[in-house]
């Protein structure tokens, strides 16, 4: 009979979006505790240089992702690929790294970081699915902040493990780190957040 971390392998190979151990609860009718056991098991089992996939968290659910080491490889071959591409302006990825960092945020509070308008780089992430009207302040003004989809997008876990603030030396670094990741891998362009 086939093991229960070969059953979570097959079921996260064939999902298109990370799965979270409820899921998998869910589909496996096993308790939480074996799900936890089972994903160590195959998290240690992909470590082994013989395989091209490793387990990886996102956003707090689960995914098999290509060996970094290997996206070459699977990037150029046929040129066939679920991630779709999408391009952020230098405006809108400052606006994501204001909200990003500064969470819950206005938008007028950003503006007052930017020193410009950004009601157009915000509804371009919203539309996108970046980020969310968390709330709204007594003005009746809308609060944002990010999305498991920007999470699983830009490849963390939790907003933890976003660079802190004082690693970043100055202006010209963070522009330098904003240029390399204007062109975005959207994981599953038929879904939006449901946050």
């Amino acid at each position: 009979m086939l093991r229960l971390a070969g059953k979570i392998e097959a079921l996260l190979f064939s999902a298109s979006s990370p799965v979270s151990e409820k899921e998998l609860k869910s589909a496996l009718n096993v308790s939480t505790a074996e799900i936890k056991d089972a994903l160590e098991e195959l998290r240690i089992l992909l470590e082994d240089e013989a395989h091209g996939i490793f387990l990886k968290q996102l956003a707090g659910n689960w995914t098999l992702e290509t060996k970094p080491e290997l996206g070459d490889l699977v990037g150029n071959f046929r040129n066939t690929s679920k991630i779709k591409r999408f391009s952020l302006s230098r405006a809108v990825m400052e606006v994501l790294t204001i909200i990003a960092y500064k969470q819950p945020i206005s938008r007028r509070e950003v503006e007052e970081i930017r020193g410009v308008d950004s009601s157009s780089p915000i509804n371009r992430l919203l539309w996108l699915g970046l980020i969310k009207i968390s709330g709204r302040i007594k003005n009746r003004a809308a609060i944002y902040s990010t999305t498991k989809k920007f999470l699983e997008i830009f490849g963390i876990n939790s907003l933890d493990n976003l660079p802190a603030i004082d690693e970043i030396d100055d202006v010209d670094e963070v522009n330098e780190v904003n240029d390399d990741v204007h062109d975005v891998h959207e994981i599953n362009d038929d879904e939006t957040s449901s946050d």
